[in-house]
């Protein structure tokens, strides 16, 4: 009788063990080299072209973000905003070096991929700071393997400046960069109790994002090659370049 209680009792063990190594195998994450580019397309959400990245919706979030009371439930219960996983990574070089190479903590945000015939542009925000509603928003163009082709700084919601964009059909960006104007001096009194009251525009200017960026050597691994994100201001003609 005690040897038939035993082996059911080892029996029933292997089974849950079994089923544990099962479950834990089926829900392990997924390491860098598991996940595909199919799965990365996902994680962004569908939207059509053009589209626009406006100043007005930039400028509200940000100050939604500076006046919110963080101590009160309610803001502690609000949904957070979904972050990139760092294993998609590998599928925006660039992106990848500034998350090996830079001290601070990153947090990338998919807001859209945008689809054309040959190519997909996917826009995301990074943010460095402590406070949400600071970040850089950059288009990546891929073709529709996975290689990257360029990627570009098209919106901002910084101290300094706010840039909107609107995308067209054709992948060209049209940007507005715009001053914030700050209830109180931000250099002075930084974002605490402080919030923009209004925007004034400094300059306008018409990126390719089919154009592509130029690739570097990381100068902390000459094996590493990573597409940077190119300056606003840099010449993306000949004759530009010969200019500067």
């Amino acid at each position: 009788m005690k040897k038939t209680t035993i082996l059911s009792i080892l029996g029933l063990t292997m089974v849950a063990a079994v089923f544990l190594t099962a479950f834990s195998v089926k829900n392990a994450p997924q390491s860098d080299t598991d996940v595909t580019f199919e799965q990365f397309i996902m994680q962004f959400p569908a939207k059509s072209l053009p589209y626009t990245l406006d100043e007005d919706s930039l400028v509200a979030a940000l100050n939604k973000s500076l006046t919110a009371d963080r101590s009160q439930a309610s803001y502690r219960s609000l949904e957070q905003p979904k972050k990139l996983k760092h294993q998609y990574f590998k599928f925006l070089p660039n992106l990848s070096g500034e998350s090996s190479f830079n001290r601070l903590p990153i947090a990338v945000e998919p807001i859209a991929i945008l689809a054309t015939a040959d190519n997909f542009a996917v826009l995301y925000s990074i943010n460095r700071s402590f406070s949400a509603g600071f970040r850089t928003y950059n288009i990546a163009v891929l073709n529709k393997k996975g290689k990257q082709i360029s990627c570009n700084v098209v919106g901002s919601v910084l101290p300094q400046n706010i840039i909107s964009c609107t995308v067209s059909a054709e992948l060209m960006a049209e940007l507005k960069t715009w001053k914030p104007i700050w209830k109180l001096d931000f250099d002075e009194n930084g974002s605490v109790d402080n919030m923009i009251t209004d925007i004034s525009l400094v300059e306008s200017q018409t990126v390719n994002l089919m154009a592509p960026t130029p690739e570097f050597v990381s100068p902390y691994s000459k094996r590493e090659r990573i597409a940077p994100i190119v300056p606003l201001d840099a010449p993306t003609t000949e004759a530009g370049i010969k200019s500067k």
